[in-house]
């Protein structure tokens, strides 16, 4: 039997708690309690586990934090569910999602019709009209309804209930944590809920050590830092954790926060603040073949080795030199997978650190910059990619296409601010590239709306260090704005200040810090009145 775990790792320890037996299109498969859907069919050979909707091409694992919809197959006869951030339970079967209209892509693959056709066929002339809406009506639909009635759900599925909390924090990453901890050892009711089944965000999939002089975060490896901010929580009667729970829903006249949480179950909550710290997911690339099962995201790499304990293949290239690409080329090798290469895209000189991009190289992976990838090669899964050197103004060189040998692709040129639920605070936004995206403005407490606040990469994309340190401020200017007030919160705020500035003083930052003094105003009121 193909099992594609690892067994042996130099620093992590794998605790896959108790193994089950899960069922794939009616074949048993191995899977442990503490993995994914996703991750377990990664690990016992699945690669594709889903297809486009018009031309049937295979998808794949790719962003692992259920942002994307590649990995979307019908599980306990539940369709269109998100594998990558639902838990195994023994005896779980799953299926690969067919389609009514499969035996139609075949001809529209090879027609090859412009979108501007289908739009004429459902408007004019009229005698066809019927015809093709029933036709596109088909081809446009993802998986199907359950041809009998599925088994009564458990007593308190769909069940609604209610929570009162001074301060709700949606996002369990660094930021997130940070602030449920400054929070709450000050007294206030906090609730923290992420989706994902434990806390961490980032942090769980990190095993390279902080050299940030922060004392927050300095000489620690990332899935450590973790941990220790969770023992920290799990040591605060005050503060409530929820996992595997979403925020769907934000209504400003009741502010109340609506959660749904496993088994479907509602949550609407009261608070009188919201901290929003939702992260960020991976921006991609346009290349041709860019949608086969290998072509992952860097995170999704990275969830798979650091989080699961499982190879992503055997033999990969990076995109990207900012510190993501170059870091998780470092994690692969700390897994025993051989890195072909790390290839900028589109940069001249590398983004990232240079003693992540040297720790790479010590050990022998080309860092290429003025490189971009054409194309990946294979039919239904990854066999290699096809590169091209670029010119000074990013255009190919002629002449210069070379293949690399690869069973996977990861693409790390950066992520893009996770702003969904900001939005639903109706807030000023605004669009920074050298922040990652769209962004809210905010005051210098961090807070965006009349009650709400943000922080971490959710806000601007930047390191580990700067979330957890934005996490803390953000704790303690709600301390504050919840009438507790004291000399040693605004000593700690001060602190904190200071090293954040310090965390943002390398010539990296200089752009950063223009664009942070843009989007800071002394009273968010006074913007959004």
């Amino acid at each position: 039997m193909v099992d594609w775990r690892i067994y042996e790792h130099p620093i992590l320890e794998f605790d896959r708690g108790e193994e089950v037996t899960i069922y794939l299109d009616g074949e048993p498969m191995k899977a442990f309690e503490s993995e994914t859907v996703a991750a377990a069919l990664y690990a016992n050979g699945l690669r594709e586990f889903s297809k486009s909707i018009k031309y049937r091409r295979p998808r794949g694992f790719f962003c692992a934090i259920g942002r994307c919809s590649t990995c979307m197959m019908e599980v306990d006869g539940v369709p269109n569910v998100r594998t990558c951030i639902v838990m195994v339970k023994a005896g779980m079967r799953i299926k690969r999602q067919k389609y009514l209209a499969e035996y139609l892509s075949p001809i529209l693959n090879l027609m090859k019709l412009p979108p501007q056709v289908y739009m004429r066929l459902m408007t004019r002339p009229g005698i066809i009209y019927k015809p093709a809406m029933m036709v596109m009506r088909q081809l446009t639909g993802l998986g199907a309804f359950p041809k009998k009635v599925l088994d009564p759900p458990p007593q308190n599925q769909g069940a609604q209930g209610e929570i009162s909390t001074e301060f709700l924090i949606v996002g369990g990453g660094p930021a997130g944590m940070q602030a449920a901890i400054e929070a709450g050892q000050r007294g206030i009711s906090v609730v923290i809920v992420d989706d994902k089944d434990r806390l961490g965000g980032q942090l769980v999939k990190q095993t390279h050590t902080f050299f940030s002089d922060i004392k927050y975060a300095a000489g620690k490896r990332g899935f450590k830092l973790g941990e220790e901010m969770i023992s920290q929580l799990d040591q605060l009667p005050n503060v409530r954790v929820i996992t595997e729970t979403s925020a769907v829903g934000y209504y400003p006249k009741e502010d109340i926060m609506l959660l749904k949480g496993p088994n479907n179950t509602t949550l609407k909550v009261n608070a009188k603040k919201y901290l929003v710290a939702t992260g960020a997911y991976e921006k991609t690339l346009v290349f041709e073949n860019n949608d086969l099962p290998g072509v992952y995201g860097a995170g999704g790499v990275q969830t798979l080795l650091n989080v699961f304990g499982i190879k992503p293949g055997n033999r990969g290239i990076l995109l990207g030199t900012g510190n993501v690409a170059l870091m998780v080329a470092y994690h692969l090798i700390q897994a025993g997978i051989e890195v072909a290469g790390v290839y900028a895209p589109s940069f001249r000189r590398v983004r990232g650190y240079f003693v992540h991009a040297a720790k790479i190289q010590r050990h022998g992976v080309p860092v290429v910059t003025r490189h971009t990838i054409v194309k990946a090669l294979g039919r239904k899964e990854v066999k290699g990619a096809i590169m091209t050197k670029l010119n000074t103004d990013y255009s190919h060189v002629p002449g210069s296409q070379f293949k690399v040998d690869c069973d996977f692709i990861c693409i790390g040129v950066g992520l893009n601010p996770a702003y969904d639920l900001v939005q639903l605070f109706n807030p000023k936004m605004v669009r920074s590239g050298v922040l990652g995206g769209f962004v809210p403005i905010r005051d210098k407490t961090y807070r965006f709306a009349e009650n709400a606040y943000i922080a971490g990469d959710c806000g601007s994309i930047e390191e580990a260090t700067t979330a957890v340190l934005e996490g803390g401020l953000a704790g303690l200017h709600v301390t504050e704005a919840l009438d507790i007030r004291s000399e040693e919160i605004s000593e700690k705020i001060t602190e904190y200040e200071h090293a954040l500035e310090e965390d943002r003083s390398s010539p990296f930052s200089a752009g950063l810090k223009t664009a942070m003094n843009e989007i800071t105003v002394d009273d968010i009121m006074e913007v959004l009145t």
